[in-house]
């Protein structure tokens, strides 16, 4: 039984492994460029990535590029599940390790994945947050007049 098992998880692994790469990639060039591209391990991991002509280990890359690279994989394995109705994906002060610049990026990858997914994003830092285009925010934070409600074309609190 446990032969058998392992060899159906294995090829359901095999089957899934070119679309969640290719996936990855084309959210990836987002943020890293037209010439960014992944390998994948044995167990569907982003193990390598290309970027200017070059293959880093993902244990290689900076703290921020590794939160960016797993940000990306999770947001295509998403994709994958249900491309058409999408699904939850639920985020807790991610990207706090990443610069200004890559941070616009990663915005734009989040509103485009929000587009056939619920991101629901729990942070203590907004502003980082304010150019994910179509955002709603909610303020958890108590206040004299309960929840409220911004957009982020208006102003996060």
């Amino acid at each position: 039984l446990f032969e058998v098992l392992r060899s159906c998880r294995d090829e359901e692994q095999n089957r899934y492994r070119e679309p969640l790469r290719k996936e990855i990639v084309q959210i990836g060039q987002i943020v890293f460029g037209s010439d960014f591209d992944v390998e994948l391990n044995e167990s569907l991991m982003v193990e390598s990535r290309k970027l200017d002509g070059l293959w880093l280990s993902v244990d290689a890359l900076s703290t921020g590029a590794k939160e960016q690279m797993a940000l990306v994989a999770r947001l295509a394995a998403a994709s994958l599940v249900d491309p058409t109705e999408g699904v939850p994906v639920i985020l807790d002060d991610t990207l706090g390790h990443t610069d200004d610049q890559r941070l616009d990026l990663m915005a734009a990858v989040l509103g485009r994945a929000a587009k056939t997914n619920q991101i629901i994003l729990l942070t203590s830092a907004a502003r980082r947050y304010t150019k994910i285009a179509g955002a709603h925010v909610v303020d958890l934070w108590p206040s004299a007049a309960g929840i409220r409600r911004h957009d982020t074309a208006s102003s996060v609190s």
